[in-house]
């Protein structure tokens, strides 16, 4: 019997169910912490029985306590009411109370109950009542889902078109959450939404989410919430949810079939302009060590200026035969990747570019394990980094020297490299969805030609990864490229 007490103690407290009891003889009452909570006393506090009436906005008074018994005594049976209270801080709220009398010999002895803060369910069903009419038709007989839904998630009340779209009964949705039956990729954004609505940083929101039916299906929705207010309290939010399943299916399979119908072309594409891009920037290096070399009169200078040459060019020979390489991929189904040490590659890169970078006084910070490979055809990532770290020294600022930083980590299934620099920036507001398009370009410089990020991009995500920039104007850009851990 103890044992079977302390579970009913524990499951009221997570119900958030007070207990109370009150001693006849003796007059004694007595409450537990969950029931000092809902009425705004400290867990200290002893109250009595004519304190315990004085919280009631309609006191009935201490003859409530003589009724009580009368109508216990009679049928022995659980008596339930529901009535206002006010706080000691003040507050306003509904409870609902259940109370049973315990007899020796016939004799009441002591009454026990229950107390429970009602005050959410009962303000929502007020405002339900609003226009009951008018809303019953629009909600019930939508031909979309409808629901609303708790600040906390639960549903309120859902449509019959909801139901058949989730698959499950009236009763059985209600008995869940939208979080039990939304897919687990979907929940964080959903979430944050709400949140944002909540916070008034939104006044509402759209997306496209899954949902899992009771079959175990998946349902794609196009989901509309907004949120209903009561002066400054959050009340329930309304949700309307069409099904776009079919949609999404069609839009499937046509990005397959088109994936099947582009891929040669685009890699025949994207080479040509791995060719045309990778072979300027090498051309532009030569052509700016060549004048150093003419201009420079120190003989020890124009020895590093050959020894750069020669560098340059076995990196030249390199690029080609990697360019070459790529040629016979482009044959094969899949494109050959190798294991490429990251440090290494960088460097190289950076020593390609080095007469570039000291004329424009360009300085580089290098964040990166010396043992940390990644899966790559190995002229894309040469391009890769190439056209990220010359963007980086053409679009300088002019009231700055320019300084890039390299860093490489690991981001769960992911190697992140980022390359960041103080340059000119680039206002995303307005170029955003056009910043990796084929002939785009954002700034005055008479060298743009709007390819170098498309290829980036073509080329990253032909490596099975993705690329990402966050950019301010004239606080500089920071690209972001996701490479796989493991070659897939």
């Amino acid at each position: 019997m103890d044992h079977q007490l302390k579970l009913y103690k524990k499951a009221a407290k997570i119900a958030e169910i007070g207990l109370w009891e009150l001693d006849l003889p003796s007059q004694k009452l007595t409450w537990d912490l969950v029931t000092k909570q809902i009425f705004g006393v400290n867990e200290f506090h002893q109250p009595d029985l004519n304190e315990a009436m004085s919280y009631r906005i309609e006191s009935p008074g201490l003859n409530r306590v003589e009724q009580l018994l009368q109508e216990l005594t009679s049928d022995k049976e659980t008596l339930s009411s529901e009535y206002k209270i006010k706080t000691t801080t003040g507050i306003i709220k509904w409870i609902e109370s259940h109370t049973q009398a315990e007899f020796t010999n016939g004799i009441c002895y002591k009454l026990v109950g229950t107390v429970q803060d009602i005050t959410e369910q009962k303000e929502l069903i007020e405002s339900l009542r609003i226009n009951q009419d008018k809303f019953h038709q629009a909600f019930d007989f939508a031909p979309i889902g409808m629901a609303l839904v708790s600040p906390k998630g639960k549903w309120i009340k859902v449509n019959k078109s909801l139901c058949e779209l989730l698959g499950y009964s009236e009763k059985e949705l209600l008995r869940r959450s939208f979080q039990k039956l939304t897919h687990p990729e979907d929940l964080n954004l959903d979430l944050e939404y709400l949140q944002k609505v909540i916070q008034k940083k939104m006044s509402s929101y759209s997306m496209e989410k899954r949902y899992i039916h009771k079959t175990k299906e998946i349902v794609w929705v196009q989901l509309n919430v907004s949120l209903v207010w009561k002066d400054e309290t959050p009340l329930y939010f309304v949700s309307q949810i069409k099904n776009i399943t079919d949609r999404k299916q069609a839009e499937q399979e046509q990005k397959k079939t088109m994936l099947i119908i582009n891929d040669q072309n685009n890699r025949l594409v994207n080479f040509a302009h791995i060719v045309s891009h990778n072979l300027r920037s090498h051309s532009s290096n030569f052509q700016m060590m060549l004048k150093l070399l003419a201009e420079s009169s120190n003989e020890e200078e124009k020895k590093e200026i050959i020894t750069l040459l020669l560098q340059n060019a076995d990196h030249l020979s390199e690029t080609i035969d990697n360019l070459d390489e790529v040629v016979k991929i482009q044959l094969n189904s899949h494109q050959q990747k190798k294991a490429l040490n990251l440090e290494q590659e960088i460097k190289k890169v950076l020593l390609s570019i080095k007469a570039i970078a000291e004329e424009q006084k360009s300085s580089f910070s290098l964040d990166v394990h010396p043992d940390l490979f990644v899966f790559c055809n190995p002229a894309y990532l040469d391009s890769i980094l190439l056209n990220i770290l010359t963007n980086a020294i053409k679009y300088r600022s002019p009231n700055r020297t320019p300084e890039i930083r390299i860093k490489v980590y690991s981001d769960q299934s992911e190697t992140v490299l980022e390359i960041a620099d103080n340059g000119i920036g680039i206002d995303l507001k307005r170029h955003k969805h056009d910043l990796f398009g084929m002939y785009k370009t954002f700034h005055q410089n008479k060298d743009a030609r709007g390819i170098g990020l498309f290829i980036t991009k073509n080329q990253v995500e032909a490596q099975g990864g993705r690329i990402d920039v966050e950019s301010q104007v004239d606080n500089g850009t920071t690209f972001r490229v996701y490479f796989p851990e493991t070659d897939n």
